[in-house]
Protein backbone atom coordinates (compact mmCIF):
# COMPACT_ATOMS: atom_id res chain seq x y z
CA UNK A 1 0.00 0.00 0.00
CA UNK A 2 2.86 2.34 0.79
CA UNK A 3 4.40 1.59 -2.58
CA UNK A 4 1.10 2.39 -4.28
CA UNK A 5 0.82 5.68 -2.38
CA UNK A 6 4.37 6.58 -3.40
CA UNK A 7 3.66 5.74 -7.04
CA UNK A 8 0.35 7.63 -6.96
CA UNK A 9 1.99 10.81 -5.63
CA UNK A 10 4.98 10.50 -7.96
CA UNK A 11 2.95 9.63 -11.05
CA UNK A 12 -0.53 11.15 -10.59
CA UNK A 13 -1.70 9.84 -13.97
CA UNK A 14 -1.81 6.23 -12.64
CA UNK A 15 -5.36 5.00 -12.23
CA UNK A 16 -6.73 2.72 -9.53
CA UNK A 17 -7.49 -0.01 -12.04
CA UNK A 18 -3.74 -0.38 -12.58
CA UNK A 19 -3.25 -1.17 -8.91
CA UNK A 20 -6.16 -3.61 -8.75
CA UNK A 21 -4.91 -5.32 -11.90
CA UNK A 22 -1.16 -5.42 -11.40
CA UNK A 23 -1.02 -6.13 -7.66
CA UNK A 24 -2.78 -9.54 -7.84
CA UNK A 25 -0.85 -10.43 -10.99
CA UNK A 26 2.44 -9.65 -9.28
CA UNK A 27 1.45 -11.67 -6.21
CA UNK A 28 0.51 -14.67 -8.34
CA UNK A 29 3.74 -14.37 -10.34
CA UNK A 30 5.76 -14.26 -7.13
CA UNK A 31 4.00 -17.36 -5.79
CA UNK A 32 4.53 -19.24 -9.05
CA UNK A 33 8.19 -18.20 -9.24
CA UNK A 34 8.86 -19.31 -5.68
CA UNK A 35 7.06 -22.62 -6.26
CA UNK A 36 9.03 -23.30 -9.45
CA UNK A 37 12.30 -22.41 -7.76
CA UNK A 38 11.44 -24.64 -4.77
CA UNK A 39 10.46 -27.51 -7.04
CA UNK A 40 13.71 -27.19 -9.01
CA UNK A 41 15.67 -26.96 -5.74
CA UNK A 42 14.02 -30.14 -4.47
CA UNK A 43 14.44 -32.07 -7.74
CA UNK A 44 18.19 -31.38 -7.74
CA UNK A 45 18.55 -32.24 -4.03
CA UNK A 46 20.16 -28.89 -3.31
CA UNK A 47 18.81 -28.91 0.23
CA UNK A 48 20.65 -32.16 0.96
CA UNK A 49 23.81 -30.88 -0.72
CA UNK A 50 23.65 -27.70 1.31
CA UNK A 51 23.13 -29.64 4.54
CA UNK A 52 26.00 -32.00 3.68
CA UNK A 53 28.26 -29.06 2.90
CA UNK A 54 27.41 -27.43 6.23
CA UNK A 55 27.93 -30.71 8.08
CA UNK A 56 31.37 -31.29 6.57
CA UNK A 57 32.41 -27.87 7.80
CA UNK A 58 31.26 -28.60 11.36
CA UNK A 59 33.67 -30.87 13.25
CA UNK A 60 31.26 -31.42 16.15
CA UNK A 61 28.59 -32.84 13.85
CA UNK A 62 31.20 -34.95 12.09
CA UNK A 63 32.23 -36.46 15.40
CA UNK A 64 28.63 -37.14 16.38
CA UNK A 65 27.92 -38.70 13.00
CA UNK A 66 30.86 -41.06 13.37
CA UNK A 67 30.08 -41.94 16.97
CA UNK A 68 26.29 -42.25 16.96
CA UNK A 69 25.40 -43.17 13.39
CA UNK A 70 28.44 -45.42 12.88
CA UNK A 71 28.81 -44.68 9.20
CA UNK A 72 30.08 -47.26 6.71
CA UNK A 73 33.51 -45.63 6.69
CA UNK A 74 34.30 -46.99 10.15
CA UNK A 75 33.02 -50.52 9.75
Amino acid sequence: MITWMFLKTTFPFLDNWMFFTFAPVLVVLKIVLHWVLGYWWEMNNFYDREADWANTRNPVLNGLDRKILKTDEQE
